[in-house]
């Protein structure tokens, strides 16, 4: 909620930085269970070493949208669960709870 109103009080390219580089917030706040202001540092932390990943899926995930919206508004009932999963996964491989290179044990 603090994002998307800094966001509309800004509206410009403090607002954008802000949603971009602290979406894991949320995530930390469920998952870690830390409190919400202390989750904005450490997201800050974890989309720090990950900038490049964090446009590419933002960038993804706004053509992902488009798309749906093209799609006479019924693609959306598709995108939207789809970029949601991915915001998750990505959320989960920046803070290394699943692992980038899994090695894959009894493939012959």
């Amino acid at each position: 909620l603090l994002i998307a109103l800094a966001a509309i009080l800004s509206c410009g390219i403090g607002g954008i930085i802000l949603l971009l580089f602290c979406w894991p917030a949320y995530y930390l706040v469920v998952d870690e269970k830390s409190a919400v202001f202390d989750s904005f540092g450490v997201a800050a932390k974890i989309t720090e070493q990950n900038k490049l990943t964090t446009i590419v899926i933002w960038l993804l995930s706004m053509g992902i949208m488009i798309l749906g919206i093209l799609a006479c508004g019924i693609g959306m009932f598709f995108a939207a669960p789809l970029i949601s999963l991915l915001y998750t996964t990505a959320y989960l491989m920046m803070s290394g709870q699943i692992p980038v290179k899994q090695q894959y044990v009894g493939q012959a």
